[in-house]
């Protein structure tokens, strides 16, 4: 057994990628309803090994994809009867990638990833052993590519790179002052506004360019 422990706000940007809907009050609930039992310190803050991270990706898995009640699940974990759960292979779950597995992962060239570069859309680390993309990067490389296959180039992805910077910038300044306090609990509530303000972003897009284009192609909505 794993002697590492986490903070709950850990543990969310740890399955954040794989699960976008987690947050803080999700694993709250869960622990209220008894699926999951996490430690707590003298302090009253809970902490998490390694073993009630799986046991809580199991149990979000089972309710994501195979729609179990939490009821059931709660048997099934006081048995010890858990379904195995094979391990995540989406991209997210990747960790940093050497240049060169990344042009053979996503058939690009060097020329692509530079653009993308150049751009400010990703952004290569030199180690030891070679130029490395990390694991957001590599998603991004994966969306670009995708973006391409409609004729949608780097130098085009710039111009969203651009008005998303400006837009995290006036989510900073709401952030900032609730970092700022530098406790567990503030960090727990700035991860909670922080995935608001996106959650109404990412929505407030989405309307924006439905609208734009029910304009042009009413027939279409």
């Amino acid at each position: 057994m794993s002697d590492r422990t986490y903070s709950i706000s850990k543990v969310v940007e740890m399955l954040k990628n794989e699960f976008p809907d987690l947050s803080v009050s999700k694993i709250r609930f869960l622990e209220s309803k008894g699926v999951i039992s996490p430690k707590r310190k003298e302090s009253g803050y809970r902490v998490f090994t390694d073993e009630d991270i799986e046991l809580l990706r199991k149990v979000l898995i089972l309710q994501r994809d195979y729609f179990m009640p939490l009821k059931v699940i709660k048997e099934k974990i006081s048995k010890g009867t858990l379904p195995k759960i094979p391990g995540s292979s989406s991209l997210n779950s990747q960790k940093s990638l050497k240049y060169d597995e990344v042009m053979r992962m996503f058939n690009v060239n060097y020329d692509f990833l530079d653009e993308l570069e150049k751009f400010g859309l990703i952004q290569g680390y030199h180690t030891q052993e070679g130029k490395f993309f990390n694991s957001d990067d590599v998603e991004i490389i994966d969306l670009a590519v995708k973006f391409r296959q409609f004729g949608i180039e780097p130098r085009h992805l710039r111009v969203i790179e651009n008005l998303v910077s400006k837009e995290a910038l006036s989510f900073e300044q709401i952030l900032f002052p609730i970092v700022r306090q530098k406790t567990e609990e503030s960090i727990d509530n700035a991860k909670q506004v922080m995935d608001t303000l996106i959650n109404l972003a990412t929505s407030f897009h989405k309307l924006l360019i439905q609208k734009s284009l029910k304009e042009k192609f009413p027939e279409l909505f």
